[in-house]
């Protein structure tokens, strides 16, 4: 159905057909709060559909639409993570620590640095959602219960 070729960046002001097809798998993905009119102007009412569905699938959330967020638009499947632990840094960390913000488990920086803190944050998560085992790592099972999270979250 969509292919890199047809599907280039787009952010903030672009115009056209891309954008088109970007505006219309969109209102099927998001909430109704979050549809947009299918104009082929990429305003800032798409950059916040762009913004909220990012969320929801764990991606960064900047409201450019890029290979990542194409991709989680045509599955409608969360962003694949690799497991975090103490010591783990970047951006699948900085996303796991805004998830964790956001609900109210870490209160901690979110700076892509997964310290004593987040660990705390994630067995408390874990405890709250009742998985097994309750280890302070972000694996496969927890990345699922934080994408079940943030898709309550981005749309509520």
């Amino acid at each position: 159905m969509f292919t890199p070729i047809q599907n280039p960046t787009l952010q903030l002001n672009a115009r056209g057909a891309a954008v088109r097809d970007l505006q219309t798998l969109l209102n099927t993905r998001v909430s109704a709060d979050y549809r947009v009119v299918v104009d082929g102007f990429f305003g800032p009412k798409t950059e916040t559909a762009v913004k909220a569905f990012q969320y929801s699938k764990l991606l960064t959330r900047d409201g450019v639409v890029g290979p990542k967020t194409w991709q989680a638009l045509k599955t409608n499947q969360p962003a694949e993570h690799p497991m975090i632990r103490q010591g783990s840094r970047g951006a699948s960390v900085q996303i796991a620590q805004t998830l964790l913000t956001d609900a109210r488990f870490y209160a901690g920086a979110i700076d892509g640095e997964f310290g004593p803190r987040t660990e705390a944050a994630v067995k408390k998560f874990q405890q709250d959602r009742q998985l097994k085992p309750v280890d302070g790592i972000v694996g496969r099972q927890t990345w699922a219960a934080l994408a079940q999270m943030a898709q309550m979250l981005a749309f509520a």
